[in-house]
């Protein structure tokens, strides 16, 4: 669709006015176009990009001043979030607590220059199981509440705390098939400190991405600001090598998790890669029909057909890992399911069990 390709053209890095044509603008559907645009996350950065520019010149001043009210109301609300960030690190730190501050909450302020572009529906902090307790009565102490549905999920007014135990990806199954774990001693090693705050932790800038892949396909590759923040932290690193990134990849067992992200991004010409990489990632993976035929859909704008959980499965190489990775999804521990007032029971499990087979069915079809 011409919204589709208007959109990818507005986020390129760096973004350049002279690669737009008058005809990039003709049959767009306005209203479309925004719905797309809010869906995907990149309204901050596609207003951020046009403010200065001719490029605002082609689009209906409703349009455009609808962009600018996005980027000023994310804006906003991007600096009260790392108002209480800051509050809550501090506390952490005077606890000798520690935390992995992940994607959105790092990226709003430390990877793009401008808090009005990166938008955030919640926090997500990864932190040693050892130490929920001690961050549970952190956050209550701060006037935080945990969800009653969820209690790993905290709030306080519009500002939500959302706690990963040991991992950065799903960390509710125990034989979830990657490999990348803050408890990892290379990994924690690898990490940095975030600036004033010793004990809040950022991984590694490969850790980061590969971290971010897993996010993508955890969530069926369906936003593309997910796919434009690593486009933003590999233009930052000078002389990527490819080669230990993908040893890492494999390490993590995210080498097909990988390849999608990077073939859809290469596909999309929102980075630029020789074709002896897309080789090298292609001779070590072995892709099944289901995986080709996502990955068919990913590369055709069809990414709301895409199943990037049931993708997981294939990264076990054996039946059995397999079953067990099924069984643990469906018969999730009590302490994980999100349940109000009560424990899981038989209903709980089959009504759990249909909604994900009737997911699936819904995706393969």
């Amino acid at each position: 669709m011409k919204e589709d390709y208007l959109i990818l053209k507005s986020i390129k890095l760096p973004f350049c006015f002279s690669d737009f044509k008058e005809e990039d603008f003709s049959l767009i559907c306005w209203d479309i176009f925004l719905k797309k645009v809010y869906k995907e996350g990149v309204a901050g950065l596609i207003f951020y990009n046009l403010k200065d520019t001719r490029f605002k010149l082609f689009l209906p001043k409703k349009v455009f001043k609808a962009l600018e009210d996005y980027y000023l109301t994310n804006l906003g609300r991007n600096l009260l979030i790392h108002q209480q960030l800051q509050e809550i690190f501090k506390a952490f730190g005077e606890e000798r607590v520690f935390c992995f501050l992940i994607r959105g909450g790092f990226f709003s302020k430390y990877l793009y220059h401008d808090l009005g572009i990166r938008p955030m529906a919640d926090i997500d902090l990864a932190i040693f199981k050892k130490d929920l307790s001690r961050v549970k009565k952190i956050l209550e102490e701060l006037g935080y509440q945990p969800s009653r549905r969820y209690p790993f999920f905290f709030f306080k007014e519009s500002f939500y705390i959302d706690l990963h135990l040991d991992r950065p990806g799903f960390w509710r199954v125990d034989s979830w098939p990657s490999k990348i774990e803050i408890t990892r001693e290379d990994v924690f090693k690898r990490s940095h400190a975030l600036e004033n705050f010793p004990n809040v932790r950022v991984f590694e800038i490969y850790d980061m991405i590969l971290s971010c892949c897993q996010h993508i396909q955890q969530h069926s590759f369906s936003r593309l600001i997910w796919f434009v923040d690593i486009v933003w932290l590999m233009k930052g690193v000078d002389n990527f090598c490819w080669d230990s990134f993908l040893e890492r990849a494999e390490e993590f067992n995210l080498l097909k998790t990988t390849y999608f992200v990077i073939k859809y991004l290469e596909e999309n010409k929102l980075i630029s890669l020789s074709r002896d990489i897309l080789i090298k990632m292609e001779n070590r993976i072995k892709l099944n029909f289901l995986e080709r035929r996502n990955l068919k859909y990913l590369l055709s704008y069809r990414r709301d057909k895409v199943c990037g959980e049931l993708l997981f499965l294939f990264s076990l190489r054996s039946w059995l890992h397999r079953l067990k990775l099924l069984k643990e999804v469906i018969f999730l521990k009590k302490e994980f399911f999100p349940l109000a007032d009560r424990d899981p029971n038989v209903f709980s499990y089959f009504t759990r069990s249909l909604r994900i087979g009737r997911y699936l069915l819904k995706k393969l079809i």
